[in-house]
């Protein structure tokens, strides 16, 4: 009689703490998977996606709550981000440069197919994030990395980043993830690599100055040309004024424009020191 007491308290107990913990929700933002945990293939055939309040048989069966609201994680070298550990994921470039980038990613859970990718990794959603996603994302930033040389990755980051985000999404669809964005928070070079790179931007800064200055000197001396040209010019065009103006036809022509205009206004249009006289110079005293 006291046995079959004591078994008595003891089932009732059991019922109890089997119903305290047989029992858990899930939100709008949730979906349930209640899982059987019997056979070689636990969880497999059996897998009920539900909501609300949901109850279950601990002995035998187990809930995964799977979120399908966005989902956001960091991969970094800093350990104020998600992880104290380095998790920054290393690319490297079609020259062989090696990239150490620090990466964001939202995404989300395509809720119709959370028991499909439990069935596939039969993992929580941390887990799977952290180990499948991440492997995808390295895989599609590796390589679309190849595509560049190193210099042109860093210079045209956003069409990296735009092409990561392109096969990415294909490559997350495909195992029932929505991808939001993906975002390349940072991309540290080798120091090694990176004093070259300034190296090589700082010849090309020097090339563009000295082809600035080129353009100036040439410009300069095509000024100074053209100003010699002038001058010669102008001294050609004196020097036979001055040839002309000294033959005798001419002074003759200019000294009877003279006397013409004299015997009109009786004044000379040159003034008195003109040169031919004044009105007692070489005109009035020619015989």
């Amino acid at each position: 009689m006291k046995i079959k007491s004591i078994l008595g308290i003891l089932a009732a107990v059991l019922i109890l703490l089997v119903g305290a913990n047989s029992c858990t929700t899930a939100d709008s933002s949730e979906v349930a998977l209640v899982v059987d945990q019997i056979g070689n293939d636990k969880g497999v055939p059996n897998i009920e996606m539900k909501s609300g309040f949901i109850f279950y048989f601990p002995p035998t069966q187990d809930v995964y709550l799977y979120p399908t609201s966005v989902q956001h994680k960091v991969w970094s070298a800093d350990a104020n981000e998600d992880s104290p550990t380095d998790e920054h994921i290393d690319v490297t470039s079609a020259d062989g440069a090696t990239f150490g980038l620090d990466v964001s990613i939202n995404l989300q859970l395509q809720r119709a197919r959370a028991a499909e990718l439990f069935t596939k990794y039969r993992v929580d959603m941390k887990e799977l994030i952290e180990t499948r996603v991440r492997t995808l994302v390295r895989k599609e930033l590796l390589d679309n990395a190849v595509s560049f040389a190193s210099d042109s990755l860093l210079q045209h980051r956003n069409i990296y980043e735009a092409n990561v985000t392109k096969t990415l999404s294909v490559a997350l669809e495909k195992e029932g993830f929505t991808l939001n964005n993906i975002a390349i928070l940072k991309m540290q070079l080798p120091a090694s690599y990176k004093a070259a790179i300034e190296r090589k931007i700082a010849v090309l800064q020097e090339t563009a100055t000295i082809i600035s200055q080129t353009k100036q000197a040439e410009q300069s001396a095509l000024k100074k040309v053209a100003t010699a040209k002038g001058n010669y010019e102008a001294a050609i065009y004196d020097a036979k004024t001055k040839e002309i103006l000294s033959q005798p036809k001419m002074l003759e022509l200019y000294r009877a424009e003279t006397e013409r205009v004299w015997a009109e206004k009786g004044v000379s249009p040159y003034g008195s020191n003109n040169v031919f006289g004044s009105a007692q110079g070489i005109l009035l005293n020619r015989k």
